[in-house]
């Protein structure tokens, strides 16, 4: 699992790029808490050297319980299991579960095995079904629905590496959402009957909730063709480099949605001494009938200072520069500006960038034995919120 890592082999001329790129590509791995490298005169003949790789292994196991209350859910209870190093192969597994005391199951399972062959050809299957509940807000921040949301789904993905630091991924995706029933104590539903009038003075169209509900919920086939160029010092806390990510989804193959999309993002990192400036810039359009859960979406963590999913729609253009402040190993800080908007073609006609929101804020990250938790406070055009 180490020596399929290393971009050298014995008897090869000594190349300090590709000792350094080793070095890169073992501290990538998620099982692998540091690697070093230690190189020492040949014994026998001195125009030899001799390479020492030396790893420190983290731990192989990672075993989450915990329990949280709702008004929604009440009482529930959430289990992980993950291997990031399934028996000593290199392989991951993760196994989550969550139920609450109001029988909503929820569960996903993956895994992952990442060299099926000698040209690091990647084999990535997911299992997911969960019931959650979902605020659906419109672009004021005003709530219009509240309502018990089920998905279930499946995901295979094969990638493979083309050079050092491209890759190529081809994901077949089977999705099937659908509305549940609405939340009690609510005024306003989207997806109801009583919501008819309403649609109607906003759109200008008459519309029932049926129509409502079979244009944003059903099965969606798609298969997704993924381009990623990765250059960052480390994935997990990067401080140099940047990454590209090209993306084309095609949707149909007997499915309820029929829709293309396109997605471009680019990351650029630049060290400041000890501190980093992030800068991330994303860019999306799509054709075709989108349904809720496949529509471009900001807000939330995705642009701090508003609702969670606030713009949705067929086309995107966003972007980020944080300065982040590392106070330890596993703690850092950050400032934040976030511009962006997410154009609906059923109400906006026009690509109209006067639009674009703002949200700026601070942050900070953490370095867990269960990951790295993320919490921000962003202020949008209204009010400040907690991400």
């Amino acid at each position: 699992v180490i020596l399929r890592e290393l971009r050298f082999k014995p008897g090869e001329p000594f190349n300090i790029n590709k000792a350094k790129r080793s070095i890169q590509r073992l501290n990538n791995l998620e099982f692998i808490a540091g690697s070093d490298m230690r190189l020492t005169p040949g014994k026998k003949d001195p125009r030899k050297i001799s390479v020492e790789v030396q790893v420190e292994e983290d731990s192989p196991l990672i075993i989450g319980a915990g329990a949280g209350y709702s008004e929604s859910e009440r009482v529930f209870g959430t289990v992980t299991i993950e291997d990031p190093n399934f028996l000593g192969t290199g392989d991951k597994a993760k196994a989550s579960w969550e139920v609450g005391s109001k029988s909503k199951s929820n569960y996903a399972l993956s895994y992952t095995h990442p060299w099926l062959d000698n040209k690091e050809t990647t084999l990535q299957a997911t299992v997911y079904g969960h019931t959650h509940e979902y605020a659906e807000y419109d672009r004021g921040a005003h709530e219009v629905g509240r309502y018990d949301k089920k998905a279930n789904g499946q995901e295979i993905t094969l990638s493979r590496a083309e050079g050092e630091y491209t890759r190529n991924y081809v994901k077949f995706k089977r999705r099937d959402d659908s509305y549940v029933k609405p939340i009690s104590g609510y005024n306003t539903q989207y997806y109801e009957d009583s919501y008819n009038e309403r649609y109607y003075q906003e759109f200008g169209t008459h519309t029932t909730a049926a129509e409502r509900r079979k244009q944003n919920f059903g099965e969606t086939r798609s298969i997704t063709l993924t381009r990623i160029t990765d250059k960052r010092d480390n994935i997990f806390f990067p401080r140099t480099g940047q990454m590209t990510t090209l993306s084309l989804e095609q949707a149909g193959f007997g499915g309820d949605f029929t829709f293309t999309k396109l997605f471009g993002e680019y990351r650029y990192y630049i060290p400041r001494k000890k501190n980093v400036i992030a800068m991330d810039i994303m860019a999306g359009y799509a054709w075709g009938d989108l349904p809720l859960s496949q529509r471009f979406s900001l807000g939330g963590s995705s642009l701090r200072g508003y609702e969670e999913d606030q713009f949705m729609g067929n086309s995107l253009l966003k972007g980020t520069v944080e300065y982040r402040v590392p106070l330890s190993k596993k703690i850092t800080v950050l400032g934040f500006l976030d511009a962006g908007y997410a154009w609906d073609k059923r109400i906006e006609t026009h690509f109209d960038l006067g639009k674009i929101k703002v949200g700026y804020g601070l942050g900070a990250r953490f370095f867990t034995p269960l990951g790295p938790v993320k919490v921000d406070y962003g202020w949008g055009e209204d009010r400040g919120r907690f991400h």
